[in-house]
């Protein structure tokens, strides 16, 4: 790597000091204290702690909202193509779990219109019919 070269007279006393001597001294230039270096490794930890961060709260976002939106929306298609077997079991506590709880509801209430209707169909017609003041 490079490398700095520094030298000054020597000033100390004694004998030495009619030899002028010079001290020398390398030193890597990445181990030097440069403010602008100081700054610069500051601003680039700062942008890998915000990469860090934001990445973080991607893998959240997708963990807890994306995984069981998709999941609610596999159920409701597969509800609206007639798939009345299988029981939609809220597993959040959320906005998401409402929507499964909702979902669940539509599907018990599809069955247990299709059980009257077959039910229906030996009975009367007005017995079948739901109170006029009534949705």
């Amino acid at each position: 790597g490079v490398q700095v070269a520094g030298a000054a007279p020597f000033v100390g006393g004694g004998a030495a000091k009619s030899l002028n001597w010079m001290v020398v001294s390398w030193q890597p230039a990445a181990g030097l204290a440069i403010p602008e270096y100081s700054l610069q490794n500051r601003t680039v930890l700062a942008g890998l702690l915000g990469i860090t961060a934001a990445a973080a709260c991607l893998g959240w976002l997708h963990i807890i909202v994306v995984r069981p939106l998709r999941e609610v929306a596999k159920q409701a298609e597969a509800l609206a193509d007639g798939d009345r077997r299988t029981v939609l079991y809220p597993r959040h506590h959320d906005e998401v779990g409402a929507i499964s709880r909702s979902l669940e509801l539509l599907r018990q209430q599809v069955l247990e219109q299709r059980k009257r209707d077959g039910a229906g169909a030996t009975a009367p017609a007005a017995a079948v019919r739901a109170p006029a003041g009534r949705n």
